[in-house]
């Protein structure tokens, strides 16, 4: 299945600027395989229903179709592939490559009564972005997507959907999901890794925390600079960066040196005490709590910082980067 998806990502970049029929994303609705027999209906068809070019039908369970901008939308260059693969004795798998796809609101804009929101953040896997159920715990429509390239697929039952996901997550951005990570550490009261980035940020200003900067120019990479909240004692500026809805890190930097120290005992206290050792010239305290690193610095002439580290977010940009260019 994965030479498949990977056939099929070299084929939608590479047909960019090939000729294709307008389409719109409510007729891929009405194509939903529902069983292995559909195969054939299906291939036959969805050009007429979608108005999509054939790009390849191997006559052996595979085919794929090539669609250009949705007419229906103001977006551009939004070229999108969508194919079947039949798996004899298991039903059919669908897939929608596209680019720029964050949500699913495409779809939820076609008016389907059937279709039920499923889960929109999965800590444990930085591709993740949404997901519908046709009708209550139905089949399934999941997209993953990262650095803007997009994934679409379809899946008959929810028990398939997280080994779909880990397999496609693996195969398509050469990341490896984990299942559940947790941590005790709190950043304004909600966990760093339960929760996506957007709502740690709304979390702080629900505390009395200002916006002073923002970044958004990287999509995939969201920055804040926030002023503290005011249960937070001592702390000058907190800085926030995200990759996608994750939370990569959030920094606190301190008043005082006193303010700082003060932290370290609470640290200690809470995580177990940590040995302080040379770096560069600054001293650091390290101490981990579940898939959250906390590394506290102080420099000559500085105030201190602690640095929080969502271990799971770091490691899985690092092996997308990696697999992107390998």
């Amino acid at each position: 299945m994965k030479k498949k998806i990977i056939s099929a990502i070299i084929m939608a970049t590479s047909l960019v600027a090939a000729p294709a029929h307008a389409m719109n994303w409510c007729s891929l609705l009405k194509i939903i395989p529902q069983q292995e027999s559909d195969f054939d209906r299906l291939v036959s068809s969805a050009e007429g229903v979608t108005g999509c070019e054939v790009r390849k039908n191997d006559g052996e369970g595979y085919a794929s179709w090539l669609c250009a901008d949705d007419p229906n939308t103001d977006d551009v260059n939004e070229l999108l592939l969508f194919s079947y693969e039949r798996i004899p004795g298991v039903g059919i798998n669908m897939s929608i490559i596209t680019e720029g796809a964050f949500n699913l609101d495409k779809f939820r804009q076609c008016g389907m009564k059937d279709l039920q929101d499923g889960v929109k953040f999965m800590p444990g896997n930085i591709t993740y972005r949404d997901q519908l159920y046709m009708g209550h715990n139905g089949p399934s429509f999941t997209l993953i997507s990262m650095g803007g390239t997009s994934l679409i697929f379809y899946t008959k039952s929810q028990a398939d959907v997280a080994e779909n996901l880990y397999s496609y997550s693996q195969g398509f951005f050469k990341i490896e999901s984990e299942n559940s990570p947790s941590t005790e550490v709190k950043l304004a009261g909600l966990s760093p890794i339960d929760n996506n980035v957007f709502d740690i940020v709304d979390a702080y200003k629900k505390r009395g925390a200002r916006i002073l900067t923002k970044n958004s120019e990287i999509p995939m990479l969201p920055e804040w600079t926030l002023s503290p909240p005011t249960d937070l004692e001592g702390v000058k500026e907190i800085k926030i960066d995200g990759v996608e809805q994750h939370l990569h890190k959030a920094e606190y930097i301190f008043e005082t040196t006193s303010d700082y120290e003060r932290h370290v005992a609470l640290l200690d206290a809470a995580y177990g005490v940590s040995e302080r050792y040379d770096a560069d010239g600054c001293t650091k305290n390290n101490w981990v709590s579940g898939r959250i690193q906390m590394v506290g610095k102080h420099c000559k002439g500085d105030s201190g910082t602690l640095l929080f580290s969502n271990s799971v977010a770091f490691e899985q940009a690092d092996q997308y980067l990696a697999g992107k260019n390998s």
